[in-house]
């Protein structure tokens, strides 16, 4: 086990992305990306979408990212 790694973050760090900038790149409020990134909230279809083609993380990720626990 241990922690997984955040592929939120970890996107971002390959990108060399700020959390600011990933939600200019998504269109969102710095509020929603946090809570998605720390899987309070989650992210609605087309939004996944979004953070797959604009992120470049793989759907199945994304899928294990936000899935209820």
């Amino acid at each position: 086990g241990g922690p997984r790694m955040n592929v939120l973050k970890g996107a971002r760090g390959k990108l060399d992305m700020t959390q600011q900038e990933a939600c200019d790149v998504l269109n969102i409020a710095l509020a929603t990306y946090r809570n998605w990134e720390m899987k309070r909230t989650q992210p609605n279809a087309s939004q996944i979408m979004d953070i797959h083609n604009k992120l470049n993380i793989p759907l199945d990720e994304l899928m294990e990212h936000f899935k209820k626990e």
